[in-house]
């Protein structure tokens, strides 16, 4: 399909199904609605983009948006410091030492282990940002699944007028970045200059959260689900919940 949004059948959590003796419940996300980590570590004009993007959605959470710098050390290949960012030499320093990844992110709790990252930071985080493979063409945000934090941050609009902007795409997904960059415009009265080039309204990305009930014991999972041009959908990684 050309489009994914949130009014397809996909969309639709199971709240419940009852299999033999057992209830089986769970939900589809599309992780392309939220800002790739690993794009940070892209070359111009992508990681550079992203990074702004990082920076905005920080402060729309009222974090502090010097911790781009660090996730951007984190994940790129070399062990050049970036201002305000940290390398191995920081992390050499810690009571308990390791070294910094210097490699993209698999999954987003890695950002544990990341200066100035903590449990709060990250769980204010974790419904925002995701951790995909980032081709060097860049790691496109679906506007069409976006959050309000998400797309604030993208057109470097405010949350409610993110809001309004999702409020057209109840009735008619976008079916273009030039459709979202319309939206924007119309609904801000201002031109929407500061719209980037990697959004998309299609997605390859989904993470999958299954839970099995029956009588005292529950089983969880999740995975991230990659989905090609022709339809085949493949198994990225896979762990057990807690």
């Amino acid at each position: 399909p050309a489009i994914d949004s949130l009014d397809e059948p996909w969309a639709q959590p199971i709240p419940a199904l009852p299999v033999e003796r057992a209830v089986v419940s769970g939900a589809l996300t599309d992780e392309q609605g939220k800002l790739n980590l690993n794009a940070l570590a892209l070359p111009a004009p992508h990681g550079p983009e992203a990074a702004r993007i990082f920076r905005d959605l920080l402060g729309t959470l009222g974090l502090q948006p010097e911790l781009a710098a660090a996730v951007t050390d984190w994940i790129d290949a070399d062990g050049d410091l970036t201002p305000n960012g940290a390398e191995d030499a920081y992390y050499l320093s810690l009571a308990k030492p390791y070294r910094a990844a210097n490699a993209p992110m698999v999954q987003v709790e890695e950002l544990y282990r990341v200066r100035g990252f903590d449990a709060d930071t990250v769980a204010k985080l974790k419904p925002y940002v995701a951790a995909l493979p980032a081709p060097a063409t860049g790691s496109p945000i679906n506007v069409n699944t976006a959050s309000d934090v998400v797309l604030a941050a993208v057109a470097a609009i405010t949350r409610e007028e993110a809001a309004r902007v999702m409020a057209r795409r109840t009735t008619k997904p976008f079916a273009s970045r030039a459709d979202f960059a319309a939206a924007v415009s119309a609904t801000t009265g201002r031109p929407a200059t500061s719209i980037p080039n990697d959004l998309d309204v299609k997605s390859s990305f989904y993470g999958v959260r299954v839970q099995v009930a029956q009588d005292d014991v529950r089983l969880a999972t999740e995975a991230l689900l990659q989905r090609d041009p022709k339809g085949t959908v493949a198994v990225v990684w896979r762990r057990p919940r807690y």
